[in-house]
């Protein structure tokens, strides 16, 4: 789990700007070389799957915070966000549908190395149909859990899609 801290302190860590990166649209979050973040507030209570094709249909994936730099940046971003639309459950581009417990980022065709799991989380017991993340954002804390890739709400909670570009 991750301890959310200061959204002005940390977003100012990627103020510097580089030559390499492109800018990211206007209405996207720019975390310069970590990517462009784009919430889907407005995208509620449709399926991981759904979500995916949001992403798409915007000019994007489902967010994959690779790294400890990206999910601390996505953390915050979230909180942030969950402030205004009171959504704390955010799909991201994780899954283990191929094969259980062999955890890929969907877009990049990945194995995850870096995990910010919640307790008793993921659950790579055979035959479970949790293979699908959502970041989860409660009480300053965020975490991952594993849920349904088809189910429109996660236990009973608002959740919309987080997209990224490169």
């Amino acid at each position: 789990m991750h301890v959310i801290t200061n959204f002005f302190f940390l977003s100012s860590a990627w103020a510097v700007t580089s030559q390499d990166v492109q800018p990211c649209p206007d209405d996207w979050f720019d975390a310069n070389s970590l990517g462009c973040f784009k919430f889907l507030d407005a995208k509620v209570n449709i399926s991981w799957v759904e979500a995916q094709l949001e992403c798409e249909k915007v000019g994007g994936y489902l967010a994959e915070p690779r790294a400890e730099s990206q999910f601390q940046f996505l953390s915050e971003l979230a909180a942030l966000e969950g402030s205004f639309t009171g959504i704390g459950f955010w799909y991201i581009g994780l899954t283990d549908l191929g094969r259980e417990g062999d955890w890929l980022w969907v877009h990049n065709d990945e194995a995850v190395s870096y995990t910010s799991w919640a307790t008793n989380h993921p659950s790579n017991r055979t035959k479970n149909s949790e293979d699908c993340v959502v970041m989860v954002l409660k009480n300053n804390q965020v975490w991952w859990e594993d849920h349904s890739c088809l189910a429109p709400n996660v236990q009973h909670h608002i959740v919309a899609p987080v997209c990224q570009q490169d």
